[in-house]
């Protein structure tokens, strides 16, 4: 197995988190489970000719999409293919996406949808042309040079959702969506609008979303959790609140989720539970 994740070229860097590229040869009919997360992100697979994601209260609910599929914002669990052959990833940062694609965030949440339907034949092309490649350097190299090419939007978000996220994002457990209203000198109704259209979700379930996210990548690396102290520390009332994020947004126990969490990415974990 092959796994490389980097960050992306300077110019992107404030809107993308990451590009990943994943190649495995050993096939297996295995699904695994996504958690819910604050950004959106463009799946990529280099062996086959679509995607799927499954959908539903048991995951069984399948939507397929092309060879490039892009996701809104998640605020619930989804499963996905455990095996591609070769497969890329790209990680929107909240709000990030939206300089790329034409339809906002705030119209795709829980989306799942052939980026052909956005891009059109470019979208085939881009992936003969990853296909192709002779590195994973140069892959890299192509998915960026795509993204800037498409961008139909200047690559800063609305000054008002900008400082939201700079203030929100640090600490998400200890700011109120009222605090970044206050902060941007809008109404409450134009500064939710304007937030929702560019990051996907209202400001209210974006710092839940990014709070959970934010506890899943300080336990992923660990080798035990004290949960009492960890929803403590995550700014939850009690383990019983963190307990129903858990279940909320990864469709699993804490318990549950940290014993079946991927190797190699603290969104993911077996289809456990």
């Amino acid at each position: 197995m092959t796994y490389v994740l980097v960050p992306p070229p300077r110019p992107l860097r404030r809107l993308i988190e990451s590009f990943s590229y994943w190649e495995d040869d050993c096939p297996t009919d295995e699904r695994r489970r996504a958690m819910a997360a604050p950004g959106m992100s463009l799946q990529i697979t280099l062996s086959g000719s679509r995607l799927n994601a499954y959908l539903g209260e048991r995951l069984e609910e399948r939507r397929s999409t092309g060879a490039l599929s892009l996701s809104g914002v998640q605020t619930r669990p989804f499963g996905f293919d455990a095996y591609q052959a070769r497969f890329m990833r790209v990680r929107f940062r909240p709000g990030g996406a939206f300089a790329f694609f034409r339809p906002p965030p705030g119209e795709l949440r829980n989306a799942h949808l052939s980026l052909e339907d956005i891009w059109g034949c470019d979208a085939g092309l881009l992936q003969e042309r990853l296909a192709e490649a002779s590195s994973i350097p140069e892959r890299f190299r192509i998915l960026a040079d795509a993204l800037i090419a498409a961008a139909p939007r200047p690559f800063a978000n609305a000054p008002a959702v900008a400082q939201a996220l700079c203030l929100a994002t640090p600490a998400p457990h200890r700011v109120r969506a009222a605090d970044l209203a206050k902060a941007s000198d809008l109404s409450m109704k134009r500064f939710i609008h304007l937030f929702t259209e560019e990051v996907g979700v209202t400001p209210k379930l974006f710092l839940r979303i990014a709070r959970f996210e934010r506890l899943l990548a300080r336990i992923f690396p660990q080798p035990s959790v004290d949960w009492c102290e960890t929803a403590q520390r995550h700014g939850y009332f009690d383990q019983s609140h963190m307990i129903r994020d858990f279940r909320d947004f990864a469709g699993m126990t804490p318990v549950t989720y940290f014993a079946n969490r991927s190797s190699t990415d603290y969104h993911s974990a077996a289809m456990a539970g």
